[in-house]
């Protein structure tokens, strides 16, 4: 009878290979996956930069999934100024700018535009194809995971986490290297096993022959095999202490076994305890990503070309008050170099009546009134340069910064007629009003009053503005012998029109303005008068609602700045105007 061993030769090959199986994951995961084809692009593209230099020529590199910049293709070998992993980027191509893409990760973002739609396109392709190409591995594709896609899958279940992985990794080769061992116990206990199995065998074939001949022939096994069983009766001893052993060689064997079956229970456990949390971390992150996706949409990131103003606006007074700064020297340089090209304007047919007459009269007496007050203690000096003071009393309505600003100041060379002439005629507006973007003339009632829509150019980050407003522009009665000159005044307040509604588009803006003039002429005897004789008092009081919520500081520090500087401006602009005419006092403006 012979022993039969195949069993635990069975078990024993099976707990080998599944241990080789689980040891050779890692090589196994990265000869089932292919090497992907790399995915590059190279070229120029405009990306913002900040509030100052806003967009600007960059050179641009796609390569093994990440999108580097450089300033020039030229400074490509003294490194790049900044790069972005595409494996968990967002490539949002923008809804509205048929030429921009926006690539997105957490709190970076990489704003780009292109030169056509076209190009865009190819951006947005080749992007979305480096992306899919280095996504980061997934451990599992749903809750429901076989023991055996467990084993396989190994450390990859992880959600790139760098501890959770490390520590994982750890004790996934601990427990293989206890596994292992165990093996090695099964394969010395297996070895001895065969060794004492023969050994029994061996006994009991000696025994079943002598059994045989027996039967056959009682007398012949009584003298032939005498010998032989003198001899196993020697060694009856060894043959009850081989049995022994042996019982205890399968003992271990058993033991061992079981020590096996725990560890692979107990791995069993850790694995599914594993996928849990990993499962569980999963669904957080894809929240926590949806979440932070809705809100970024919602709240663009400060520094974006996409901020507008507001009371909830990312940006800080200081950071908002740049930008304005920023912006309005950019126009001004714009405007310095535009060559200066009058286009041809549409005439507009005069209108008999104005329905604006009585708000007219009424708004303009007002407007006098300021002007004509002596400055007192509500009134703060904001500027003071040699006869140019300008003045401002803070007020603020509805959270609003609305504050009236006055100004004093006199201009040689030209008259008060001149110079209100150049104010009103809307064919020299473009061209001392650096920040109009366009105008149209709506309603034209008489040579002295017309109704504007003018569009101003968007200072970034405000909202663009626009007005409609009624111009008039009239001779002032002397109110006294000692009133300096001839006085005329160009009175500016805001109206609704139907030919101008309010789309949306623009923030409508409020504005009330004046600019009355005097001219003063000394008595002169023996020659004619000339400009060098010829000095205009000058009065502007201003008074404007900007429509929305701009910070207060930012407006007040940018009208500090801008009011004298507009009023010199508008001055030699009008004085270049007229100083190749003959001089015009007004005299039939008067009459």
């Amino acid at each position: 009878m012979a022993v039969e061993l195949s069993p635990l030769r069975s078990i024993y090959r099976s707990l080998t290979e599944d241990v080789s199986e689980s040891g050779s994951d890692e090589e196994l995961s990265r000869s089932s996956t292919s090497e992907p084809r790399p995915v590059e692009k190279k070229g120029v593209l405009s990306k913002w930069t900040n509030f100052f230099h806003g967009w600007q020529d960059r050179y641009i590199v796609l390569s093994n999934g990440t999108l580097s910049y450089y300033k020039s293709e030229f400074d490509t070998a003294f490194g790049c100024k900044g790069s972005i992993s595409l494996s968990s980027a967002s490539i949002l191509p923008h809804e509205f700018d048929d030429l921009r893409v926006d690539i997105r990760v957490n709190d970076c973002v990489y704003y780009l535009r292109t030169t056509t739609t076209e190009e865009r396109q190819e951006w947005v392709d080749t992007l979305l194809q480096a992306k899919s190409l280095f996504q980061p591995d997934q451990g599992y594709q749903s809750d429901a995971v076989s023991m055996s896609s467990m084993v396989r899958a190994g450390s990859h279940i992880s959600l790139s986490s760098m501890t959770s992985t490390s520590s994982s990794t750890t004790s996934t080769k601990a427990h293989y290297c206890r596994l292992k061992e165990k093996i090695l116990e099964l394969e010395t206990f297996r070895d001895i096993a065969v060794r004492q199995a023969d050994t029994l065998q061996a006994y009991f074939d000696i025994c079943s022959d002598l059994t045989s001949s027996a039967l056959r022939d009682e007398v012949a096994c009584e003298s032939n095999h005498m010998d032989t069983i003198r001899e196993l009766s020697s060694r009856s001893s060894d043959f009850q202490s081989e049995s022994m052993t042996f019982r205890a060689t399968m003992s271990g064997i058993v033991a061992t076994l079981h020590q096996c079956l725990e560890l692979s229970t107990r791995r069993e456990d850790r694995l599914s305890r594993q996928l849990d949390r990993e499962i569980e971390r999963r669904k957080k992150a894809e929240k926590a990503v949806a979440e932070a996706t809705t809100n970024a949409r919602k709240n663009l990131l400060a520094g974006g070309p996409d901020l507008v103003e507001g009371p909830f606006s990312k940006l800080d007074e200081e950071v908002f008050l740049d930008a304005i700064e920023g912006e309005v020297e950019r126009l001004e340089k714009e405007e310095e170099e535009k060559e200066k090209a009058e286009a041809p304007k549409e005439e507009v047919s005069v209108e008999p009546d104005c329905p604006h007459l009585e708000e007219l009269e009424d708004r303009l007496s007002e407007c006098l009134k300021i002007c004509y007050d002596d400055v007192g203690n509500a009134w703060a000096v904001i500027h003071e340069d040699g006869d140019l003071k300008v003045y401002r009393r803070e007020f603020e309505e509805g959270g609003v910064v609305i504050d009236p600003t006055k100004a004093y100041y006199t201009v040689k060379g030209i008259t008060a007629y001149e110079l209100c002439q150049v104010f009103f005629d809307d064919k020299y507006r473009l061209d001392w009003e650096c920040t109009l973007d366009s105008f149209d003339v709506i309603s034209r009632y008489s040579e002295d009053t017309v109704i504007l829509h003018q569009i101003h150019k968007r200072v970034w980050p405000s909202s663009q503005r626009d007005v409609v407003f009624v111009s008039h522009f009239r001779a002032l009665p002397q109110r006294s012998p000692e009133e300096k000159g001839q006085g005329f005044v160009v009175c500016n307040f805001s109206v609704d029109h139907p030919d101008a509604p309010n789309t949306g588009r623009c923030v409508r803006a409020r504005c009330m303005i004046a600019l009355v003039a005097h001219t003063e002429v000394p008595q002169i005897e023996g020659r004619e008068i000339t400009r060098d004789d010829i000095t205009c008092h000058v009065t502007y009081h201003a008074n404007i609602n900007p429509g929305g919520w701009v910070p207060p500081s930012a407006v007040r520090a940018v009208s500090k700045r801008e009011y004298p500087k507009f009023l010199r401006k508008f001055a030699q602009f009008a004085i270049g105007t007229v100083e190749q005419n003959s001089i015009a006092f007004g005299a039939e403006k008067q009459t």
